[in-house]
C-alpha cells in the first residue's frame, strides 16, 4: 500500500502540468475583438496582458459587405491594408501619452492579418490593427487571440522526480518479492 500515496503524487503531477497561473485581459470579452472603422487611415490598439510565459497566436478578419442591386453593387463595408502587430506596452510620461508601444521581434509565422508567438514573456501587451476604411461607410474587421500557457520548468522538475520515485517504488517492491533474495 505505499504505492498508493506515490500514485496520488503522480497524478497529482500529471493534472498541474496544464494549470498555470496566467491571466489575459482584452479590452472585450476574452480572446475575440471587433470594431467598425470610418472612412479614412485608422490605428486601433488592443492591449491585454500576460501573466506568465505564454504561446500566443491571433488574427483578424474584414468584415466586408457588399449590396447588389440590378444597376450594380454598392462597397457598404470594407477595409484595404488590413493588417496586425504585437507591441509590448509601457506606461508614458505624459496624460497625452498613456502608453509607449515597442514592436516585439519573434513572429514564427510573419502574415499581415496573424501574428503567431512563443514563449512570450509576461507583461503588458498590445495588439495594432491599422488599414484603411473604403466602403461607403467605412469598414469592419473581427479579430481572435488565443493563449496556451507554457509550463513552468519547475512543473517538469517535479514530474520526472515523481516518475523517478515511481521506479524506483516498483523495483523495490520486485526485489522484495523475488524468491531468490529470500534468506533461509
Amino acid at each position: 500500500m505505499k504505492i498508493l500515496p506515490l500514485l496520488a503524487f503522480l497524478g497529482t503531477m500529471f493534472v498541474s502540468t496544464g494549470a498555470s497561473a496566467n491571466a489575459l485581459y482584452l479590452n472585450q470579452p476574452l480572446s475575440s475583438f471587433n470594431a467598425t472603422v470610418g472612412t479614412s487611415a485608422f490605428e486601433d490598439y488592443w492591449t491585454f496582458n500576460l501573466g506568465g510565459v505564454n504561446n500566443i497566436s491571433g488574427q483578424i478578419n474584414n468584415q466586408n459587405y457588399t449590396l447588389s442591386v440590378p444597376s450594380g453593387s454598392f462597397v457598404i463595408q470594407d477595409i484595404q491594408n488590413l493588417s496586425l502587430k504585437l507591441y509590448s506596452t509601457m506606461l508614458g510620461s505624459s496624460t497625452f501619452n498613456p502608453l509607449n508601444y515597442r514592436s516585439v521581434s519573434g513572429d514564427l509565422n510573419p502574415a499581415a492579418t496573424a501574428v503567431t508567438f512563443n514563449s512570450l514573456a509576461s507583461g503588458s501587451y498590445a495588439l495594432k490593427v491599422t488599414g484603411i476604411g473604403d466602403g461607403l461607410v467605412g469598414g469592419r474587421y473581427s479579430g481572435s487571440l488565443a493563449v496556451a500557457p507554457v509550463p513552468e520548468s519547475e512543473t517538469w522538475i517535479l514530474l520526472v522526480i515523481g516518475i523517478v520515485l515511481l521506479g524506483l517504488q516498483l523495483r523495490r517492491k520486485n526485489i522484495s518479492q523475488n524468491p531468490m533474495f529470500i534468506s533461509a
